[in-house]
């Protein structure tokens, strides 16, 4: 395995070939980022609820709701649309960055627009893999809370000493589940290029990329690791950028403030806001190519040797 090509790779593709951008900025249409944010509070930290008004409010909403149906159905209808149409291009748009790729890397040429209808091909076999992803997770989600339920229930039915044994046992499966998240995150990542790269389907593209991580887990291990690095460096960058030019331009913002005061503070906030969220959006859509890149380099380099 080459890591040093891949990463140095990958950067290359998204410098040479800025069609990538807009492709991975369509791509992360419905790819979150996840987070934890711990917070520890005492429960005097918690707000004291009004039931009165709590109701009062409950009802004027649900009033405004009957009172304007026909307004909440029709907006509940168009975003229902926008969210099939956004599923639609993001899941075009994750394979053809694949296709796009690989069509490079096999000395081909290949714009935005070919790649994006090359991704159109893969869409419902892509989609399927998802269901499948999703619901293996909530299977083995399921199946957790159901052991640390069982293991409360025994605590308390026999004895609360039980717990030295149970939750150890405990622990472990949460462990466990977390190596199981990360095994399906592989199967994803190589299951995807399997369909898109070797047109096969979705059973087919799982089975193969179950063998291929068997075969190769060690290297898919470091792979990983790199990937987890970069992506925490990439992550530092956007938050500097955010940080910097987001305070830089509000500072600009208060000084026209009370300077030229309330209206022209509105006349610069808008479109300066605009163009920066523009900015971070095709930032990250840039770090979403880069990492499809340097996962189907990261396939190639493990298939071909397989």
């Amino acid at each position: 395995m080459n890591y040093d090509t891949a990463i140095k790779k990958s950067w290359s593709y998204i410098l040479k070939y800025r069609f990538l951008w807009g492709l991975g900025v369509l791509a992360a249409l419905t790819e979150g980022a996840s987070g934890a944010n711990f917070y520890s509070y005492s429960s005097a930290d918690t707000p004291q609820i009004d039931q009165a008004k709590a109701t009062e409010v409950a009802r004027k909403t649900l009033d405004w709701i009957s009172n304007h149906a026909t307004f909440v159905i029709t907006a509940l209808i168009i975003l229902f649309i926008l969210s099939l149409i956004s599923l639609f291009v993001s899941y075009c748009a994750r394979a053809g960055l694949i296709f796009s790729i690989d069509k490079l890397e096999s000395g081909g040429k290949i714009n935005f627009t070919q790649a994006f209808k090359a991704g159109i091909k893969y869409f419902w076999r892509s989609l399927g893999l998802a269901f499948v992803y999703t619901f293996s997770i909530l299977f083995c989600l399921v199946a957790l809370m159901l052991l640390i339920f069982a293991i409360v229930m025994l605590a308390v039915g026999i004895t609360p000493w039980l717990l030295i044994i149970l939750i150890p046992i405990g622990i472990v499966a949460l462990v466990g589940f977390i190596a199981l998240l990360i095994y399906f995150n592989f199967i994803l990542l190589f299951s995807l290029r399997e369909i898109v790269i070797k047109n096969t389907g979705i059973l087919k593209a799982i089975d193969n990329s179950c063998k291929l991580i068997r075969k190769k887990l060690g290297a898919i291990i470091i792979s990983w690791l790199i990937n987890l690095a970069l992506g925490v460096a990439a992550s530092m960058v956007v938050a500097i950028f955010a940080l910097v030019i987001g305070g830089l331009l509000a500072l600009i913002g208060v000084g026209i403030y009370f300077s030229l005061g309330v209206v022209a503070t509105f006349v610069y906030a808008i479109p300066i806001t605009l163009i920066f969220i523009a900015a971070l959006i095709l930032l990250s859509g840039i770090i979403n190519a880069y990492f499809s890149t340097y996962w189907t380099l990261i396939y190639r380099q493990i298939s071909d040797k397989t």
